[in-house]
C-alpha cells in the first residue's frame, strides 16, 4: 500500500464488508434524516449482483490505526462502456483531498477497463457533493426523484380492468419471458443495460430476491406489464423492519392508460406488506410526470432528488 498524508490506500477485499457498511452508514446518515443503516450482508449481495471485483474496482483509505476513513468504488457496465462512481468519506475526514485522490485512482482503473464515461450521483440537499462533482469536471445531465411511503396497513387494491390478470412470475421457468419483457419496456431508458435469462438467474440467487415480489400483468395470457420488488433490511437489526424497493415497473406502450401499472404496483406492495415490510421506496425520472402521478395515488411522496452527473474522457 502507498502512504499519503498519513492515510493508506489499498484495494478492497472480502474482509472489508463490515467496515464498509459502518463507513457507509456514518457518511450517509450524517445529514440524511431518511437514511436507514445497511448491513455487511447487504453490501456483499450488492457487490455480487453488480459483478464488482473488490480488488480491482474498490479502493479503501485507512488511517495509521487501520480505521476505514473513506472508500471509492466503480460499478462497471461493460455493455455500455461506462461506470458509476461512488465515493464515501467519513464526515470527520472531509476537506482533506481524500475524495479527489480517490477519484483520480478510480478514473485510472476505469480507463484501464476501457470505460468511456463515468457517472456520479449527488443528493439534492448536499451542496458540498454537487460542488465536488463540478470541481472534478462532471456535468449535470438529469435528476431522479426519490419517493417513499411508510405503511402500517395494506393499500386498497384497484379493481382489475376487464381482461387483465396479475400473477407472480415463475423464476425457474420464465426467465426468458422476464428478460424479453423487461428489455422491451426499458430499452429507451437512459443507461439501461439489457438483461438476459442468465443474468436474471444470477440475480435471483442473491439476498433480497423474493419471487413473490416479481409479478406479471397479462391480457389474454400475453405479458404486457411487469413490476419487480426487492427486499433490503431496514437496519442492522431485523426488528427494524424491511424495505420494499421497486426496481422496475412498466407497461407496454400499446397497453398504457388503462390502470394496469397501478394494479401491478399495488399487488407488489400488498404482497410485501404481508411479508413484514414497513416501507416502500423507489426512484423515478423527474420528467416522468405520468409515473409520478401514479405513485402519488398510492401515497408515495418525494423525499429528495438524486442528481446525476457525467464525466467523459472524449
Amino acid at each position: 500500500m502507498v502512504e499519503e498524508e498519513l492515510f493508506f490506500y489499498g484495494p478492497g477485499d472480502e474482509e472489508m464488508l463490515s467496515d464498509y457498511a459502518m463507513l457507509y452508514n456514518l457518511s450517509e446518515g450524517y445529514d440524511n434524516k431518511n437514511h436507514s443503516d445497511y448491513t455487511a450482508r447487504y453490501f456483499r449481495s450488492a457487490f455480487q449482483s453488480s459483478g464488482t471485483d473488490l480488488s480491482k474496482d474498490v479502493v479503501l483509505v485507512r488511517d495509521s490505526a487501520g480505521f476505514l476513513v473513506a472508500a471509492g468504488t466503480i460499478f462497471v457496465s461493460e455493455e455500455l462502456k461506462r461506470a458509476q462512481l461512488v465515493i464515501h468519506v467519513h464526515p470527520k475526514y472531509r476537506r482533506r483531498g481524500i475524495g479527489t485522490s480517490l477519484f483520480l485512482r478510480l478514473r485510472l482503473r476505469a480507463m484501464n477497463q476501457h470505460v468511456n464515461e463515468l457517472s456520479l450521483r449527488a443528493l439534492s440537499f448536499r451542496p458540498y457533493a454537487i460542488a465536488f462533482a463540478a470541481s472534478l469536471g462532471f456535468h449535470h445531465i438529469n435528476s431522479r426523484v426519490k419517493m417513499r411511503l411508510d405503511f402500517t396497513e395494506p393499500v386498497r387494491p384497484a379493481l382489475y380492468p376487464w381482461g387483465f390478470k396479475v400473477r407472480a412470475l415463475h423464476p425457474q421457468k420464465e426467465l426468458e419471458t422476464w428478460a424479453t419483457l423487461q428489455n422491451k419496456l426499458f430499452k429507451n431508458t437512459m443507461y439501461y443495460a439489457p438483461v438476459t435469462s442468465q443474468s436474471l438467474e444470477s440475480r435471483s440467487k442473491l439476498v433480497g430476491f423474493d419471487p413473490n415480489l416479481v409479478v406479471l400483468g397479462e391480457v389474454r395470457n400475453i405479458p404486457v406489464g411487469l413490476c419487480v420488488g426487492w427486499t433490503v433490511s431496514g437496519g442492522t437489526d431485523e426488528r427494524d423492519g424491511k424495505i420494499l424497493q421497486i426496481n422496475a415497473l412498466g407497461v407496454l406502450a400499446e397497453h398504457r392508460r388503462k390502470g394496469y401499472g397501478l394494479c401491478l404496483l399495488q399487488e407488489v406492495m400488498n404482497r410485501a406488506y404481508l411479508k413484514g415490510h414497513t416501507r416502500v421506496e423507489l426512484l423515478v425520472d423527474i420528467d416522468n410526470s405520468a409515473a409520478i402521478g401514479l405513485y402519488h395515488k398510492v401515497g408515495l411522496r418525494e423525499t429528495y432528488r438524486h442528481m446525476q452527473f457525467t464525466y467523459s474522457y472524449c
